[in-house]
């Protein structure tokens, strides 16, 4: 199988809420359903065969394919016991009830000799990644594949579903989710209460993954309502095409940022946004013109990582004061 493949599910799939267990899980369901072809007719009979192998030479990762064929049972193991809640028929038309819970793999098999696994998806989820028509999303397996976060994934999915409302004039760019949705759709009702541990754990690992590997660009903000934070905001912009060299230098002034960077901005900033402009709202007493880029760059690194400021994205408001604990 080639990166250049396409993942495609339905909206619904995609704002379906659920929990993988595990990095592996989450790629080998989705280079499953990679293999289906645009059109292509399945039943709960049609087998998807994943190497191990296959596997490593899609993350670009080293070692014996004994070691990663254990990787890709417990996966394979796993997806036969996951299920996931979905709140709309595939056509987008809503479920009488407010959530349907569905299983995802039927059945899976092993073949210990070539260290493959085989999978076949249930009826019920077959009509969410197949033959559909409109209220669908397609993107390259290439864009997730070497994701460190199942968060990550998670996110540019819902990213690209997103973007499509953030662009509409009354939302400024901005897609808002109350907390408690960002929660349901992730499958994490139960875990992470703090909002210290949601960012650190989820949220800034999701947004890392995202600007390293993808085509978009996604930046966050956070509003509250009275005392605690109750929206957090995303501003999601695809990615312009670069040269070579832009793109090296992208890479530099991502990797001269601290890692878990996630401020309003830092992430557009990593991927080649207009730093000055950036820093100047940010730092204003700075004289940028006068500074060469270290000097500006670290007093910016400074600021964010030191100061941890959030902003409400829209107004530019501080959510979160220096040394103000997170509510």
């Amino acid at each position: 199988m080639k990166k250049d493949e396409k993942v495609t599910k339905s909206n619904a799939l995609i704002e379906a809420a659920y929990h993988p267990t595990s990095l592996y899980q989450m790629r080998l369901l989705l280079v499953a359903i990679a293999q289906i072809r645009e059109g292509e007719k399945i039943t709960h009979r049609t087998e998807f065969t994943i190497s191990a192998q296959g596997m490593a030479d899609l993350v670009g990762i080293a070692g014996k394919s004994g070691s990663h064929f254990a990787y890709l049972k417990q996966a394979a193991d796993d997806l036969v016991d996951m299920s996931i809640r979905v709140t709309e028929y595939p056509d987008g038309r809503p479920r009488a009830r407010r959530w349907w819970k569905i299983n995802v793999v039927d059945s899976c098999g092993y073949i210990e000799d070539q260290a493959k696994v085989v999978l076949t998806f249930t009826p019920s989820i077959i009509p969410y990644i197949t033959e559909l028509e409109d209220r669908y999303k397609s993107y390259r397996l290439a864009h997730v594949i070497k994701m460190k976060s199942v968060y990550g994934m998670r996110l540019y999915e819902l990213a690209l579903r997103w973007k499509f409302e953030a662009e509409l004039p009354q939302n400024k760019g901005i897609k808002e989710v109350a907390v408690g949705e960002f929660r349901y759709v992730m499958g994490l009702e139960d875990q992470y209460r703090e909002m210290d541990d949601l960012k650190k754990r989820v949220i800034r690992p999701a947004l890392r993954d995202v600007n390293e590997h993808t085509d978009l660009m996604v930046s966050f903000g956070q509003r509250k309502s009275g005392r605690s934070i109750a929206y957090f905001q995303f501003k999601i912009e695809k990615k312009p095409r670069t040269s070579a060299e832009g793109s090296r230098r992208a890479t530099k002034r991502k990797n001269m940022l601290p890692s878990g960077t996630t401020t309003n901005g830092a992430d557009f900033l990593c991927e080649g946004g207009d730093f000055m402009d950036y820093a100047r709202r940010v730092l204003p007493r700075c004289k940028l013109g006068q500074r060469p880029w270290d000097e500006a760059l670290k007093a910016l690194r400074d600021e964010i990582e030191t100061k941890g400021i959030y902003r409400d994205m829209k107004t530019g408001e501080i959510i979160q004061q220096p040394g103000q604990p997170v509510t």
